[in-house]
């Protein structure tokens, strides 16, 4: 995604930070968050998403590297374009050609946040959070951030983050093959062709 400008951290957060990444998620045309790009590049230069950052810093990777495949090594099963993102040699991502991950969409589940105010009044157990990655965001409907996920769920914003973090852990997204566009392409003119000798 090419964003034409952005804002980044405060100074103070940024002097302190362990990583930086890009949290504005864009669901489809229909209002569907169905895949969240890794990398997006404002003013000129790429960034992680927030979920890819996140990983990076947890897994203690040094360095976001995006294995692009050039057109003239291309082929049906590679086609131009990023074939992967690697954090460090912690871990390599495959992903689309536009660098986006699919997301395999799971119905939303309180057991997966905390209250903010929960945590700040000691309500809730440390070994919760240790050693977990921890996403802050508005969950509330009324502040705006909310997208549907293909559920049909009314989602925060956050929960896209949440779930490409738990996806991107576990290896469970979903890839689409890389012929699927020109089998659709060949399905459809099949189909036309079929009409036409009618």
């Amino acid at each position: 995604r090419d964003w034409a400008g952005g804002v980044g951290f405060l100074p103070p957060l940024a002097l302190t930070a362990s990583g930086a990444g890009v949290v504005t998620i864009v669901p489809d045309h229909d209002g569907i968050l169905r895949s969240v790009p890794l990398l997006s590049m404002l003013g000129g230069e790429l960034y992680p998403s927030l979920g890819l950052e996140a990983l990076k810093v947890y897994l203690g990777a040094d360095s976001v590297t995006a294995q692009v495949t050039p057109p003239q090594t291309a082929s049906l099963r590679q086609p131009p374009g990023i074939a992967g993102i690697a954090l460090g040699s912690a871990a390599f991502l495959p992903t689309s050609a536009d660098g986006r991950i699919w997301l395999h969409a799971r119905p939303q589940s309180g057991d997966r946040y905390v209250s903010a105010i929960d945590v700040l009044t000691g309500r809730v157990e440390p070994k919760r959070i240790k050693d977990h990655i921890v996403l802050i965001g508005a969950t509330s409907a009324g502040l705006g951030d909310t997208v549907r996920s293909p559920l049909g769920e009314a989602v925060p914003g956050v929960e896209g983050h949440l779930q490409l973090n738990e996806q991107l852990l576990t290896s469970e997204y979903l890839l689409r093959p890389s012929w699927e566009n020109q089998a659709f392409t060949a399905l459809v003119l099949a189909y036309a062709l079929s009409l036409a000798l009618m």
